[in-house]
């Protein structure tokens, strides 16, 4: 249930310092193709983009659709994406790297889909530069591609507005956390309007929960709209990220049992850190986009899109991250025979890696909107093609003999005397073992109809997309070898939903749809190419009702669905360490079948005139109802997928009276327990609860107005594991500045 209480204008907060507020002119400028973001109410969305690549109410979308505003982001002081989308029900964190590099679960399906106004993102997603957060529930691989079943994720980036405006905060706190921001926005000075800017400016130093860590992000995204005439406008914008870890944080160390993970190694500290001296990770990403519309007579807008990223990966590691993964006779040269087991020996190796990844994208739509016979059309077609996604890895690591003065001595995890971080060699001393690269391009053409019949009591909506997927041959530059041939997949996908108001206030709605992923690349088997993987095709059923009451204040969707996937999509499992390398070995399995079925529900509301409160509730059974490749395992869970989930957030402004402004509120989120690995199920981790407070009062500083905000996360010290390579982040608070001028 998605359910949304709001009341009018003179019952919302008022606005507060530090946050830009869109104009009053935007929704006469924005497109088709453009949410109308001065229509929402705090933390409701009055309409989306995501479903139809036009923006439509979200009361009249017959799809199960949650949109998350800026007002919600900034009261979440986010950390990152996971920290606004886990409000969203049937959303779980799949799994994180110690770097904050984050995968997503939806209804089950482990690898979600993260878009970037509709094109592909990044590993690392900093919030800084998004306005809003949409998110698709079910298959959607109509206007977004390969993608499984559970939905897809869309974050929409800020853009100029025409009203000048400059935002500026400053926050400190516990753990070496430091971030500055910039949020300024306009029309450029001489253009009488036509050009307007938005330029946003981060710089953080990231808090540091574990032992001998630490590092930096910072942001900067420019974006430019001309007003070339009074329908036709173009919007550039470019993003450059970078990410720095000294001593890169380290994961969760497991227990693996005959090369497979089990649990989490027991008794270690909650600060632990593997990482060794001199041990980094750094990152950089660019992206780059050209947006034109155009209107078209009075009915028909054009768009045309020009997308374009890369990035640029690098680190150096030194732990292996599990125990039970070198052979005992290894353990024994070293500590001596039957004196450390192997199960409590972590391996050591100095590795060096490097990933760079391009992609070059475009897009060209043409949207409408009119009435015939009294029934109102919104048609969309488009063309879509990806003219390259290119991919190059390197990796290098040290001797692996145990005799050879480049072999680093394993550590007894139940000895802290033998945690040894110094590596006495550099990475000029490793050997090549990995140079890989891949190409791909895509493309795919699509439609979808919305039609609005009986005064628009009755929604339609209809798609359908065709994809064509190009894989060139895999290249192992150090054997000099095509490792894959090439490979080329055809699918065509449907989507179908109907929306019928019984009332004014009451709907209901079906929809049904598909996704497809090309999986066009060699199953591997201990790392080494076998055959080639199969498309994976999902389904999805859903049902439900929505709201809209009150005159508005009342609104929601309450929902049952119905996915399937056959085959699985590839999942990569860790198989053992490879005794001459030191590296890991990894197993790809595909096949059989996976069912997600569930119901969701979640509700914002406010109850006086100040107070804003969002609860969600997900009840989700995902399962193997056919194992890949073991069939003890059908019917046991799949992975990450907590079968209860419930999160609340509320934030209460004071309306009257001397403390005027002043707010408090918080948030409570529970999370079942679930399975943290894909090739060991059965193994279930426990669920946990967390709290989260915040407050904030409006100070007159200098004649001008500021916001201070204090923000405390984790309030009890619950630790737990959030995910299988991941931890709990402490109790933490931060203290933030901001001011709008």
């Amino acid at each position: 249930m998605n359910i949304a209480v709001m009341l009018p204008a003179k019952a919302q907060d008022t606005p507060e310092a530090g946050r830009l507020q869109p104009s009053s002119e935007e929704v006469i400028q924005l497109s088709e193709f453009q949410v109308v973001s001065s229509a929402d109410e705090g933390y409701k969305a009055a309409n989306a983009v995501s479903a139809t690549r036009v923006a439509v109410a979200i009361k009249d979308i017959p799809m199960n659709l949650t949109a998350f505003t800026r007002d919600f982001i900034e009261d979440r002081h986010a950390y990152d994406l996971y920290d606004i989308i886990k409000y969203a029900p049937g959303v779980n964190q799949d799994n994180v790297s110690p770097t904050g590099w984050a995968r997503y679960n939806m209804r089950g399906f482990t690898s979600a889909s993260v878009q970037r106004n509709g094109f592909g993102s990044f590993r690392f997603i900093d919030v800084s530069n998004i306005e809003r957060v949409e998110i698709i529930k079910g298959p959607s691989s109509l206007l977004y591609g390969q993608i499984n079943p559970g939905g897809v994720i869309n974050y929409i980036t800020k853009r100029p507005q025409d009203e000048a405006a400059v935002g500026l905060s400053a926050s400190v706190g516990t753990d070496n956390y430091g971030r500055v921001m910039l949020d300024a926005t306009g029309p450029v000075p001489g253009t009488n309007g036509k050009l307007l800017y938005r330029a946003v400016g981060m710089g953080e130093e990231i808090q540091r929960f574990v032992d001998v860590a630490s590092g930096y992000k910072t942001l900067f995204a420019p974006s430019f709209t001309w007003k070339i005439t009074p329908g036709i406008a173009l919007t550039v914008e470019y993003e450059r990220f970078h990410r720095h870890d000294k001593n890169t944080p380290s994961g969760v160390v497991v227990l693996f049992a005959n090369g497979n993970g089990t649990t989490p190694y027991p008794g270690l500290p909650e600060d632990f850190s593997f990482a060794g001296d001199g041990d980094y990770f750094d990152f950089t990403s660019d992206a780059f986009t050209a947006d034109l519309t155009a209107r078209l007579l009075d009915h028909f807008t054009l768009r045309a899109i020009y997308g374009w990223n890369q990035y640029d990966q690098e680190w150096r590691a030194s732990g292996q991250g599990g125990t039970g993964l070198i052979a005992q006779d290894i353990v024994d040269y070293f500590y001596g025979a039957g004196v450390v087991s192997n199960a409590d020996a972590m391996y050591r190796r100095n590795r060096k890696e490097i990933q760079r990844g391009s992609e070059s994208v475009g897009q060209i739509e043409l949207a409408g909107n009119f009435e015939v016979s009294g029934v109102r059309l919104r048609p969309l077609v488009g063309y879509k093609k990806t003219f390259y996604g290119k991919y190059h890895g390197w990796q290098w690591t040290n001797p692996t003999g145990i005799t050879s003065p480049y072999y680093i001595r394993p550590w007894n995890m139940r000895d802290p005397s033998t945690w040894d971080r110094s590596v006495p060699f550099g990475t000029d001393v490793l050997a090549p073992t990995t140079d890989n690269t891949t190409r791909s391009d895509n493309s795919s053409f699509y439609g979808v109809l919305v039609a609005s019949l009986f005064d628009e009591r009755l929604q339609l909506l209809g798609g359908v997309s065709r994809y064509d997927v190009h894989n060139e041959p895999n290249y192992n530059h150090l054997a000099d070898e095509q490792t894959s041939d090439a490979a080329d997949r055809h699918h065509t996908v449907w989507q179908g939903g109907v929306l019928y108001k019984i009332t004014n206030e009451f709907s209901v709605f079906a929809s049904y749809s598909e996704s497809f992923v090309a999986n066009s690349t060699l199953l591997q088997v201990k790392n080494v190419p076998t055959a080639p993987a199969e498309p994976s095709i999902g389904e999805g059923w859903e049902a439900g009702v929505k709201l809209d009451l009150l005159e508005g204040r009342i609104s929601g969707t309450l929902s049952w669905y119905y996915l399937t996937v056959s085959p699985t999509g590839v999942i990569t499992i860790t198989d053992g360490v490879d005794p001459d390398t030191g590296n890991t070995f990894f197993t790809d399995i595909q096949g059989g079948e996976q069912r997600s079925r569930g119901v969701e529900a979640d509700i914002l509301f406010t109850i006086t005139p100040g107070l804003q409160l969002y609860t969600a509730y997900g009840y989700t059974d995902a399962v193997y109802t056919e194992h890949p490749s073991n069939p003890d395992l059908d019917g046991t869970r799949l992975v990450a997928t907590p079968k209860h989930t419930f999160r609340a957030w509320g934030k209460y402004t004071l309306q009257n009276g001397p403390a005027r402004g002043f707010y408090f509120g918080g948030g409570v989120n529970y999370t079942g327990n679930q399975s943290h690995q894909a090739a060991n199920p059965v193994i279930i981790t426990g669920g946990y609860t967390t709290i989260d407070l915040v407050a904030g009062y409006p100070l007159r500083i200098g004649g001008r107005t500021w916001r201070a905000e204090l923000s405390v996360k984790n309030v009890t010290d619950k630790f737990y594991y959030a995910s299988a390579s991941s931890i709990s982040h402490p109790r933490h608070g931060i203290l933030t500045i901001s001011t709008k001028f």
